[in-house]
């Protein structure tokens, strides 16, 4: 936990993000492309973009569940090559219904493989989990950064079509961070030592042992009529006594009941008996058992309960309504900044600037932000309430300032907001249930931000098509973020 081999681990999972999620990160790119090549309302244009979005997040679950019994690398390297492929192969497509299936569904299902990488980070860390899935999540932006320029570079000069294939085959390098998530036979063998050596002990020292360690002083003390008989039978006894019991039976055994003569000797026999008490694997306090075996012990984590017990958690509600609206308003966002500048008078190259400039910023509250909470400078809860708030306020503002300045300043809050939101969700997960349960449930919140994927399309055709501005789809995100804000202030 938390070794130099961690930060290696935690430095793969945000290249893999990088190219298995920078297409997706670049979806305003993307949906502007679709636009000028099929000339098909907005609505269905973002159909795509947002089925890759929707099906990566609902199949969650499934994924969770399968890394329970499936290695973590063998699922992330299928979900590499397959997502990768399906980007390519809509070079041979002619119509939004094929780019639906290949992009939206396929591609978007594969990707949805690389989610075990929550569970690969937690696995990793301890002390540092939210700086450790800051990085990882940092490859998000950073493959937004990259593919948003990359895609757009490529669509001028080789056409919507062109550019998917070669966007694919730059996806393949994803392929590489997957080795490194391969558990290391060294550690496997000292895991398997550690405990070797807890059986060992608990074998040598089992509780009889206790009646042997008896100091000499209580000995002596005696009574003349119990005799060696009596004694054999009391040490039977003693053993049928849990280790709470032990000293106390022996004491009153050796010294016959004579509680005058014990009281004489309390107080330089205490001392004397933790001397000669011998160690045992059942006294040790749970942690350090858990360390022991590098295992964690993790509020909520219970390996008799069930695996869909964290329903029963109020928490779990809040948390998992926060990811939905994160997901949702940071999908949102990067679809529409694109066509939204560019009807507002700002050129293409510009609009584009404000897809990385938000991604950057994302980039950066994922890598830095876990400081603030890991140090204690401020509560999570508290964390999360300032900055849903301050994202309420940036998304108010963007139908009004809409120079480019302007734009910059609120994409940047905006970026900013979106990571700083987004790594503490694992985080609270992590503390919720455990590490066990995390990635089935880590997936069902998910899920839940992909089923109210579906409603983006509309929503985007509802107020571009319908009422010719996105003005009513920010006041709209505002407004939740606003909610969600005071919901956090209030736990």
């Amino acid at each position: 936990m938390d070794s130099p081999r961690s930060w290696a681990v935690a430095a793969a999972c945000c290249w893999m993000n990088v190219f298995g999620f920078g297409l997706v990160r670049s979806a305003g790119v993307v949906y502007v492309g679709i636009l000028e090549t099929f000339s098909v309302s907005r609505e269905q244009a973002s159909w795509p973009v947002n089925l890759s979005i929707v099906c990566y997040m609902t199949a969650g679950p499934f994924v969770g569940l399968l890394a329970r019994h499936i290695a973590a690398w063998k699922l992330t390297m299928g979900g590499c090559i397959v997502g990768s492929l399906a980007v390519s192969s809509c070079f041979l497509v002619h119509s939004v219904a094929y780019l639906n299936v290949l992009l939206g569904v396929i591609h978007g299902t594969s990707i949805s493989f690389l989610l075990v990488f929550v569970v690969v980070i937690n696995q990793h860390f301890l002390k540092y989990r939210a700086m450790a899935s800051g990085i990882s999540h940092a490859g998000f932006s950073l493959g937004a950064i990259i593919f948003s320029p990359l895609t757009h570079v490529l669509f001028s000069e080789y056409g919507l079509r062109g550019s998917l294939l070669l966007c694919g085959a730059i996806m393949l390098n994803s392929t590489v961070g997957v080795f490194l998530q391969r558990p290391p036979p060294a550690s496997k063998l000292k895991l398997a030592q550690k405990r070797l050596r807890l059986e060992q002990t608990i074998e040598s020292n089992p509780p009889k042992q206790k009646s042997m360690k008896v100091p000499a002083s209580f000995v002596t003390c005696e009574p003349p009529e119990i005799g060696k008989e009596s004694l054999v039978d009391q040490k039977i006894d003693v053993k049928k006594h849990d280790d709470a019991g032990i000293d106390h039976s022996v004491t009153k055994t050796m010294l016959g009941g004579n509680e005058a003569e014990t009281g004489r000797h309390t107080g330089k026999d205490e001392k004397s008996e933790k001397k000669h008490q011998q160690f045992h694997p059942h006294d040790l306090p749970s942690k350090e058992i858990a360390e022991a075996t590098d295992l964690e012990p993790t509020k909520g984590q219970s390996s008799s309960g069930s695996v869909l017990s964290f329903f029963t958690f109020p928490s779990f509600y809040l948390i998992a309504a926060s990811q939905v609206l994160v997901f949702f308003i940071m999908g949102t966002y990067t679809t529409i900044i694109v066509d939204f500048s560019v009807d507002n008078g700002i050129s293409r190259w510009y609009a584009i600037s404000l897809v990385s400039l938000y991604n950057a910023t994302d980039m950066i509250a994922r890598f830095g932000s876990g400081f603030i909470t890991d140090r204690g400078f401020l509560n999570k809860s508290t964390m999360m309430a300032l900055h849903f708030a301050l994202w309420s306020a940036s998304l108010v503002l963007t139908p009004f300032c809409t120079a480019y300045y302007c734009q910059v300043v609120l994409a940047l809050v905006g970026g900013w907001c979106n990571g700083c939101t987004m790594i503490l969700i694992v985080v609270f997960f992590v503390e919720l249930v455990g590490i066990d349960n995390l990635g089935v449930t880590f997936g069902v919140g998910i899920f839940f931000s992909g089923a109210c994927g579906f409603l983006r399309p509309s929503l985007i055709g509802y107020f571009r098509d319908h009422h010719g501005d996105y003005e009513g789809l920010f006041d709209v995100l505002a407004a939740f973020a606003g909610l969600m804000s005071l919901l956090w202030l209030c736990t």
